[in-house]
């Protein structure tokens, strides 16, 4: 039972990780960014391909991939989301899967059809509650509370972060008020971003990617933070770890393949009883 715990919280952290900033770039954008699977996956197969190649220690390679994500979200936001501010909600949705394609396809034909994964980030194991729980697993949990508490701090306790806020939150007020909200919105973005190259890493000690897991990834997440509670990071977290304890007893106790089937019938299920997510919020027409 212990193990099956520890696997649980370990996947639906990095879920947890993955769908804040799935929730960041929407709150900051109003866009769902499809494509955002597609960067968990290509910061996962980037530090795969680097750590094989130039034999470089996997914790440097979690401490360098966000670091190349962050530009990288950046022009994302300034290519294709910017623009989108001005469509309308079916052309975002449109443009969003389109990149998603792209960044799918860029990775095959960068980084090849093999599927690859990456050697643990730290190993061994210790004994917890009378079962050896894995050092990664602690490590994944470790890191995805300390970038969730960084995340506390900076937009509850930052002046930034009050910034980054009312950018999201009242656009126009914000401009009147002398905020920039056009770079808040990209450093936003370049955030979601970095946390997606972080996820990425520790994902892929536990899970095989190839360059086609980014949409099926993607709609996890999306299913995590719609149960959560869209568009709430306390939410996310709490859909992320709730996903990842429902994927991995379904794979034990049922089997890996009803796991799409069920996930899918509980997020229709949420949306028939309660719209809104867990932790969400019902919004009132005036």
């Amino acid at each position: 039972m212990v193990d099956l715990i520890v696997a649980g919280v370990t996947l639906g952290s990095i879920y947890c990780l993955a769908g804040l900033g799935f929730v960041l770039v929407f709150n900051s954008t109003g866009v769902v960014n499809f494509a955002h699977g597609d960067l968990v996956v290509l910061g996962g197969m980037a530090a795969a391909a680097t750590a094989t190649a130039l034999g470089t220690p996997p914790l440097l390679v979690l401490a360098a991939v966000p670091l190349a994500m962050f530009p990288l979200g950046l022009a994302l936001e300034k290519a294709a989301l910017k623009p989108l501010r001005r469509k309308n909600f079916s052309s975002a949705i449109t443009i969003s899967i389109a990149v998603s394609v792209i960044v799918s396809s860029l990775l095959l034909i960068v980084l090849g059809p093999e599927p690859r994964t990456l050697a643990p980030l730290v190993d061994g194991r210790i004994d917890l509650l009378g079962s050896s729980v894995p050092w990664q697993s602690i490590l994944v949990v470790v890191a995805t509370a300390l970038l969730c508490g960084f995340q506390w701090w900076l937009f509850q306790r930052t002046r930034l972060g009050y910034q980054l806020r009312a950018s999201a939150q009242d656009p126009d007020t914000a401009r009147l008020m002398g905020i920039k909200v056009d770079r808040m919105t990209a450093l936003t973005v370049g955030i979601a971003s970095s946390y997606a190259g972080v996820a990425g890493v520790l994902l892929a000690p536990i899970v095989i990617l190839a360059s086609d897991s980014g949409s099926p990834l993607t709609l996890k997440l999306y299913v995590a933070v719609v149960i959560g509670g869209f568009g709430s990071a306390v939410g996310a977290i709490v859909g992320g770890l709730s996903l990842g304890l429902l994927e991995v007893y379904i794979t034990t106790y049922v089997s890996s393949s009803y796991v799409d089937a069920i996930i899918f019938g509980l997020l229709f299920a949420v949306l028939l009883i309660r719209p809104q997510g867990i932790l969400g919020r019902v919004q009132e027409r005036v």
